[in-house]
């Protein structure tokens, strides 16, 4: 209907489909409604049904949609949250809150890579140089097993907070990698990546040599981080960048990067791949699962 031009009875129809009961049929008549309200010129009210879409089912096509008609437009996927504080210190947050935050086993070193790929990453973080942020903190959180808690310091103090479904938080094996972009122009300073992983090592049983043979379950995730107008940091959720729901040995992964001030979600053949090595692109060998499928490509941030 929308194709040859009946605009009207196109929206009548994509609104009643919307009323579905299966969440794929609401949210696929959801894009098509905002579709035709596009066709309408009616931008305010596609650009809800697209909004409302995403909120029922995300996928890459009605989200890709979104940023192209909204130059500000974000998913609940990079939708960013802000952080509690500032406080003067760690130590009263974790200590009202049940968590360690000292020097223990389930603390996450973050250290920095220096521009100079010969250098080993710096953990320590001089003040002033890597503006706005002066100071971060990671560690697995004591008191829900999926969780970890983030601290950044600015210049106004300590910003604090959990991060829900932590992939660092699920096994051993706990690394987080840091890398400052300026790539956000409404933000001040650099916006801070930050990839968490872990692996869990166990034995498996390998068919093809009847004998048991070692593997890993592994975790890895994106968070990114920065500081707007409001001067309160604020994160995005924890984005997972493997899938090992239905991982296979030829699944792929998602690699993060920045293309024109957008978090840009590459497919890549080797999602587990050495942290000092460039990941391979997904050709034909690499399955992405039908998750990370609709998580790849371009995505908004923003910092209020």
């Amino acid at each position: 209907l929308r194709e040859v031009g009946d605009l009207t009875r196109a929206e009548a129809v994509c609104r009643q489909a919307a009323n579905a009961a299966e969440p794929r049929v609401r949210a696929a008549a959801l894009y098509n409604l905002g579709r035709v309200l596009e066709r309408r010129r009616d931008t305010a009210a596609a650009l809800a049904a697209y909004r409302d879409s995403l909120q029922v089912r995300h996928t890459r096509i009605v989200r890709e949609r979104l940023i192209a008609l909204d130059p500000t437009a974000t998913s609940e996927v990079t939708r960013t949250h802000p952080l509690q504080g500032p406080v003067a210190s760690l130590e009263p947050w974790c200590t009202q809150q049940g968590e360690r935050c000292g020097p223990s086993d389930v603390t996450i070193v973050a250290a920095l890579a220096d521009p100079d790929p010969s250098q080993k990453p710096d953990p320590a973080w001089p003040p002033g140089q890597h503006a706005p942020w002066d100071e971060l903190r990671i560690f697995v959180s004591q008191v829900h097993e999926t969780e970890c808690v983030v601290g950044l310091r600015t210049k106004r103090g300590w910003f604090v907070d959990r991060i829900p479904d932590c992939a660092a938080a699920h096994y051993s094996g706990h690394e987080a990698e840091v890398q400052l972009d300026d790539a956000i122009a409404g933000a001040e300073g650099n916006e801070l990546q930050l990839v968490l992983r872990s692996f869990d090592p166990y034995r498996t049983w390998d068919p093809a040599s009847q004998h048991s043979a070692y593997a890993t379950e592994d975790h890895e995730a994106v968070l990114v981080c920065g500081l707007g107008p409001s001067g309160i940091p604020h994160c995005t959720p924890s984005i997972g960048l493997i899938s090992t729901d239905d991982a296979t040995p030829e699944s792929g992964g998602l690699a993060p990067s920045w293309a024109h001030g957008l978090l840009v979600l590459d497919p890549v053949a080797d999602p587990w791949h050495d942290a000092d090595a460039e990941p391979s692109p997904c050709r034909d060998g690499c399955v992405l699962p039908a998750r990370l499928r609709e998580l790849a490509g371009r995505h908004r941030v923003s910092f209020p």
